[in-house]
Formats: C-alpha cells, structure tokens, sequence
C-alpha cells in the first residue's frame, strides 16, 4: 500500500495536472474569444493604417511631383514641346520615385509626351469621360495650384496635377502623376495589418490583395449580400462563417463615383490556433503531470501548510472581513504571495471605506432616494435626461418674514440661523418617508413619494417643533419664529437637468408650482398650513377629519380657483 505522504503527493500531482489542463482548455478558449472580439478591433485599425498609408501617399505623390515639374530640364523640354526628350525624363522619374504613370500636357489639356514622335495621336485631354472630374483640378493647375483624386475605372488610382513653372513665372505645362492601388501596394498593407484589402465600385472589383481565387469569390459573396441589404451603412461591421469584415465608403469627397473599402479577416487562422492549442495543452498536461510527480516530493509538506493558512485567509477575505491580517514569515513565493494579500487586503480596506465616503459626500448633494426613484443602483450611472413621471406630495416651507429679520443680522448669524431651522426639520420629512430636494434660502422644498397623509404628519411635526423651539426661547435673536407650508399632491417629472459637465436633479411639473403657490397663500388666508384639494381626496375618512375647508382661491398662473384646506381648529 502507499503510505499516506505518497498517495498525497500522488493525488495533488493529478490534481494539479487536472486542473492546469482544465485551466489552460478554458485559456485556450477565452483566447480564442480573444482572437475573435480583437479582429474588429484589428479591422479599425487597418482601416486607420489604410487611411494614413493613402494619407502619406498623397504626400508623397505630391512631394515627387513636385521634384519632376521643378527640374530645370523637364521645363526647358516642355517648353520646347521636344515629345521624346519629355517622355525619357518622365520614365526616369517614374522608375526612380516608383510611380505609376508621369504624363505631361499643354496648357490646352493636349499631351506633350505619350509615345513614340511620328506615332503619337493629339487628342484633348478632357475627351475622355475617365478624365472629366479632373476638369476642375486641371483649372487648378493652370492657376498655379496642386491637386489630387482619386480615379475609378478598371482600377483605382490617386492622380496628382501640378503646374510646370516656366523662368519667367508662367505655367507653361500640366504635369499629371499616377499611383495605382493595385495588388502590390495592398498586400503591403495586408502584410502589415494582417487583414485583406479589396476596392468595389458597385459590385465590380477594382483591386484587391487577395490572390486565391476562392477566397476572392467569398470576398465578392459576403460584397454582394451587403449590397444588397435595404438599410444600407456607410460604416457597418459584420461577422460570418468565413471571416470577420468592415466595409466603409471610401474617400467620398474626393473619387469620381462610389467606391466601398473592404477588409477581411478569415476564421481559418483562429480555427489553427484553437485547434493547435488543444494539441498543446494535451501535451503539456501529461508534461505537468510528470514533472509534479518529480517536484511535489521536496516540498509538498511545506508548500501545503503554507497554502493552507493562504486559503484560509483568502476565505475569511471572500467572506468580507477585511479587519484579519495576513500575517506570513519567510522570503519564498508563498511568503511572497501572502505578503501581496496583505498589501492587496489593505488596498481593498482602503478602496472600500474612500468609496463610503465618496458616496456619504455625494449624496449630501443628490439624495439617496432620488437616485432609487431613477432605478439607479449607483450614482455613476445617473445621466444628463434621466427622468421618470411619478406621483408625489410636494412640501413647500417658508420661513415668515426672514428677510426683514435678517437684516438686523451678520452674514454668519444668518447661516447659524438657517442650518440650526434645517436640522430641525430635515429629520422629520426624513422620519416620513420624504426628503428634500432643494433648498430655497429659508424655505425648502420636500418630496413624499409615497402617502400623501405623512407629508401632512410631517408638517404638523414640523410646526409643533417650531413652536416648541420659541416656547424655550431658542430664536431669541428672532423673538419668535413662524413658518408657512405648502402640500399639494400630483404628477411630476423627476430627472437630471443642466448640461454634461454640470447636472442638477430636480422635479418639474404643474404640481410643483401650484404647490409653491399654496404655500404663498398662507399668508393671505393667515394660516400655517394649507392642502390643496388632490392631497385633501388621498385622505381617508379619519384623516379628512384633520382638516376643515379654507375656501375657493385664485393663485397666479392658474385661471381656476383652488380649493384649499388647514388645520382644522
């Protein structure tokens, strides 16, 4: 029999080999997820590898352009209209600048040199459709100027225009550039972005840096179902059986008719990988499994023990309880590995408690209750047009006659005064079910989502507080205190308001003014508190008692009267 060290070394072998088989199966497959997400990434990046090489090509073709049209001897033979002399120093241009094509025309738009003299046809350059849309970039070049485009035909092809500067200051010649973006230049690209790249001009392929003809065929398939598509994108991003794809409408502004960029990645190279490491990680499964055998018997006993205290203070960690130490002896890894828990659970401890506070000082500015209304779990998530129509009693307070009192009083005696008011009173709207949205100098203004009958025990609360306070002589500076309350009950809008770099949470809604203007009207009726008819109808028949009519009132802004109620005597 084995003795119990061995049958332990043995099981932790399979053990490890199981698991780091099991782990690297499921590796493989979050990197073969990987490969997959990451090809749109690798597709927009071809696609701004493609836009600054073509970016750099302008440049370029420019640059050469340049240096043809300003060697001296190319503007002497142009002026002397010598055809061959022209044509010989344009191929060794095109030859040494790796140019598609270097043409010359007169100011006429006539070609100076296309062939061999004797065999040469004269014909106007703008008799051809092909060249119309550089009608305005050739007016451009008689002007003094440069200019590129992009042509379509049976290929697509950038073409420079640049005027041929005579000694004496006059344009006296046309010189037009051509780079092809043929299948050489594509597959540079696809070299280095690892992704293929074909031009389609309606459904016709212009150029391409694929070279297998079925690949080439799946290319024009996967085209053909995005033609024909009713909601056609400019910009789409797409996946298939065969591959990943991004089609975008090429340089718009600048060639001659539609042309659409399209790049691919084929799944054959995800499919080798996956399959690949399948075969790897058999491989090096039975290799762990080995080496384990040889390893463990050195120092399983002391790598088990203090694995153990590790998990047993990553369990207490999971659990929640930060306030255990970790506490680890030694310079080995596992010492090491509990020395980084310990930094790690500090961090945590010190994370946790920064975002209590963060929130604690967050919803000193947005109430807690206004984020639930939201349905937002977090005040992160709270955005600019949030809102929600609900029900709701709205309180408004104000304290009589402050203004006149205040003046009598320092700015600091003001705000002692105010905050003392508001710590007697936010509790009690809190205590039913209510809080308070915003501040009004020495009034508020409080939401009760819920009953309407507790907004009215929290104004009775308040009012009796109030007295209370002047009964103990607390506003001596005042000699005594009187408020005035406002309930009216009603659809609102609750929501975040403001612009994107300065919110405000706020309700907004009839019920809301007609609940200030109830308030207003304490004075004029010489009452504490007064109820509008809706929140008078969510009473019961016991807490109608509490209350008695105050009659028929006309408020601003509201062409029907108000029937109002107070406290009844």
């Amino acid at each position: 029999m084995f003795s119990i060290r061995n049958r332990f070394l043995f099981l932790m072998c399979g053990l490890t080999a199981l698991v780091s088989t099991v782990c690297l199966t499921f590796g493989a497959w979050l990197l073969f997820l990987q490969l997959k997400n990451s090809s749109f990434k690798i597709l927009n990046s071809a696609k701004e590898t493609l836009n600054t090489s073509l970016d750099f090509q302008f440049l370029k073709l420019d640059g050469d352009s340049r240096i043809i049209a300003n060697f001296s001897q190319f503007i002497k033979e142009i002026e002397s209209r010598q055809s061959l002399a022209v044509l010989k120093i344009a191929k060794k241009f095109q030859e040494e600048l790796e140019l598609s094509d270097v043409h010359s025309y007169d100011n006429d738009g006539n070609p100076i040199s296309l062939g061999e003299s004797g065999n040469q046809t004269f014909i106007n350059f703008f008799s051809e459709n092909k060249n119309k849309i550089l009608f305005d970039s050739f007016k451009q070049a008689l002007d003094g100027k440069n200019s590129s485009k992009f042509m379509s035909s049976n290929n697509l092809k950038i073409i420079h225009l640049s005027p041929v500067i005579s000694e004496n200051k006059k344009v006296c010649g046309i010189l037009s550039t051509t780079f092809n973006l043929d299948r050489k230049y594509l597959q540079k690209i696809a070299k280095i972005t690892g992704v293929d790249i074909s031009f389609f001009s309606e459904s016709q392929m212009l150029s391409s840096s694929i070279e297998d003809e079925n690949e080439i065929e799946i290319i024009k398939k996967e085209f053909g179902h995005l033609k024909n598509e009713k909601n056609k994108e400019n910009d789409k991003t797409w996946t298939s059986k065969n591959g990943y794809y991004h089609a975008f409408k090429f340089k718009p502004n600048l060639v001659n008719e539609n042309v659409t960029a399209f790049l691919s990645i084929s799944n054959k190279e995800n499919e080798y990988v996956f399959n690949t490491s399948k075969i790897f990680i058999l491989i090096l499964g039975l290799g762990i499994f080995l080496l384990s055998v040889i390893l463990s018997s050195f120092g399983a006993a002391g790598i088990t023990k203090g694995l153990k205290k590790l998990e047993k203070n990553a369990t207490t960690l999971s659990a929640g309880n930060l306030d255990v130490p970790i506490v680890s002896y030694g310079t080995d890894e596992v010492s090491k590995l509990a020395k980084s828990f310990e930094i790690m659970r500090n961090s945590i401890k010190n994370l946790i408690q920064n975002l209590k506070e963060t929130n604690l000082s967050y919803q000193r500015f947005v109430p807690k209750e206004f984020i639930d209304i939201l349905n937002k779990d977090d005040i992160r998530k709270i955005l600019l047009g949030d809102f929600l129509e609900q029900e709701m009693t709205i309180l408004f307070s104000d304290i009589r006659g402050y203004t006149k009192l205040s003046e009598s009083l320092t700015p600091k005696e003001n705000f002692e005064f105010i905050n003392d008011y508001l710590k007697l009173v936010a509790p009690i709207i809190k205590e039913h079910g209510g809080f308070i949205d915003k501040y009004i100098g020495d009034g508020l203004m409080a939401l009760f989502p819920n009953e309407a009958f507790q907004a009215f025990k929290a104004s009775q609360k308040i009012l009796s507080a109030i007295k209370q306070q002047n009964s103990e002589n607390q506003y001596s500076i005042f000699g005594e205190v009187n408020i005035g309350i406002g309930l009216n009950t009603g659809k609102v809008v609750i929501g975040i308001v403001g612009e994107e770099k300065r919110l405000n949470a706020t309700v907004i809604g009839d019920a809301v003014n007609t609940a200030s203007r109830i308030e207003s009207m304490t004075k004029e009726v010489k009452t504490e508190l007064l109820i509008s008819e809706s929140t008078f109808k969510s009473f019961d028949a016991e807490e109608k008692q509490l209350v008695e009519f105050a009659g028929e009132f006309s408020v601003k802004g509201k062409d029907e009267k108000l029937k109002l109620y107070k406290l009844a005597n």
